[in-house]
């Protein structure tokens, strides 16, 4: 009862509306009972995923938050979101925002392998942040995220940096995570941003992503 943003989000699941919901959880059945692989916290924006366990696993752990849509700072990074639906048998979110903007964001792949979530917003955000990552970095031992690779859109090559002392870049493929364990959320998954398209189709990148997924942050083939 005590969130930290007043409830005004209208959030419909399926045929049924709700007000004041400060946190909506995914779950998905399995063996051991449930496991929950998402969140969003429609009062300010904040999403987490986590990729499915191993079936004689217990479940993984949620690591950095980020936001999908325009971000604005109301005494920290949020996403405005007037309201919120989801379909359940589509796995598909609908937002709209209170700058007037909507997006959809579908789950196309909830695997041990990863979490998957296809955005495509209604009209391009402009003069603001469409999405942004917010993480715990204390030591490289100690995080959510230590390093950050780019692959340059100018390049072929991938680019990588300790993620305190990262600026900036024009990148057609990001890659947030780590190469060494941390003694928090030790389980806690990569982040790859990428296949942005100016249409609703984007392009394919399976190679990108297989070598991120790999943790091969270096395209050494060119």
């Amino acid at each position: 009862p005590t969130f930290w943003r007043p409830s005004k989000t209208v959030v419909r699941i399926g045929d049924k509306t709700f007000d004041n919901l400060h946190l909506i959880q995914i779950w998905k059945l399995r063996p051991m009972g449930g496991e929950e692989i998402a969140v969003v916290y429609p009062q300010d924006g904040y999403w987490r995923l986590r990729p499915r366990a191993p079936a004689d696993r217990g479940a993984t752990a949620f690591g950095s938050s980020f936001l999908i849509g325009p971000v604005t700072d109301a005494g920290r990074p949020v996403v405005e979101i007037e309201e919120l639906a989801f379909a359940p048998k589509t796995e598909t979110f609908s937002l709209k925002f209170k700058s007037g903007n909507a997006a959809t964001v579908q789950m196309t792949e909830t695997t041990e392998k990863r979490s998957a979530l296809q955005v495509v917003f209604d009209k391009p955000v402009t003069g603001q942040p469409f999405t942004m990552v917010r993480s715990m970095y204390v030591t490289d031992t100690n995080n959510d995220a230590a390093q950050i690779s780019v692959r340059p859109v100018s390049g072929k090559a991938w680019q990588e940096h300790p993620i305190m002392s990262f600026k900036s870049a024009e990148a057609t493929d990001v890659w947030i995570g780590r190469t060494r364990p941390s003694r928090h959320n030790t389980s806690s998954p990569d982040l790859i941003l990428n296949r942005f398209s100016k249409t609703t189709t984007p392009p394919k990148n399976e190679k990108t992503e297989r070598q991120a997924l790999e943790g091969k942050a270096t395209d050494r083939d060119g």
